[in-house]
C-alpha cells in the first residue's frame, strides 16, 4: 500500500478545495485575470498549486511520525523541519 492511501489523498483533495476557495476568492485574486484573459489557466493553476502543497504536508507528516515514537515530540519535529523547508526553500 502507497503511503498516501485513498482516504488520504481524498481528504487531502476536500480540504485542499476548500482552504482554495476560502483563500482565493474573498481577496479578489481571479480580478488579476480578466485584463490578460487568463482566468481559467490561473484558477486552475492556483488550485493546483494547493492540492500539491496538501498532499506534500500529508506525506511530509506521514515520515516524520513514523521515525518518531511520541507523538508530541514528532508534531514538534515535523514543525520545525517543515518551517524550516518554508524559510530556506521558499
Amino acid at each position: 500500500m502507497s503511503v498516501l492511501d485513498c482516504s488520504t489523498a481524498d481528504r487531502a483533495v476536500f480540504v485542499g478545495t476548500t482552504m482554495w476557495a476560502e483563500w482565493y476568492w474573498p481577496p479578489g485574486f481571479y480580478r488579476n485575470t480578466l485584463a490578460t484573459n487568463s482566468f481559467s489557466e490561473r484558477v486552475g493553476l492556483m488550485w493546483l498549486f494547493v492540492q500539491a502543497f496538501m498532499i506534500f504536508t500529508s506525506t511530509f507528516a506521514h515520515m516524520v511520525v513514523v521515525g518518531i515514537e511520541l507523538a508530541e515530540t514528532a508534531a514538534q519535529i515535523g514543525m520545525m523541519l517543515f518551517s524550516q523547508s518554508l524559510i530556506f526553500c521558499g
